[in-house]
């Protein structure tokens, strides 16, 4: 393959993230595991949420990670619903490394302890 050919993948991702909200509530830091087929790491992340009205949001990450002994680089936006408990949210997210890059629209669902 040449480094211009694209193709789509599905990918699922379950793991569990331990965080701290920083500048009253404003940041979250959180590191997390993960495991995407052949794929699996860690990740130190910084992501930040503004809610608008009651429950609607939108949210945006900045990650590094550790990705099978590579670095990778992260990115995503994107717009939801939730509470203080459970959110779902649409966005796009961008994964660059030397040897992968992950780019696409993403669905995700979050259940806050």
């Amino acid at each position: 393959k040449t480094g211009t050919d694209h193709f789509s993948l599905q990918l699922y991702d379950f793991g569990i993230t331990v965080g701290k909200q920083m500048g009253y509530g404003l940041v979250e830091s959180y590191l997390a595991y993960c495991q995407l087929g052949e794929l699996n790491g860690f990740s130190l992340k910084l992501s930040a949420d503004q809610w608008f009205l009651k429950y609607l949001l939108v949210t945006g990450t900045f990650g590094v990670s550790i990705i099978n002994q590579s670095p990778l680089t992260e990115l995503y936006a994107g717009t939801g619903i939730g509470n203080s408990i459970c959110r779902f949210v649409i966005g796009y997210r961008t994964r660059n490394s030397v040897n992968y890059q992950l780019n696409g629209p993403e669905l995700h669902l979050s259940i806050i302890f």
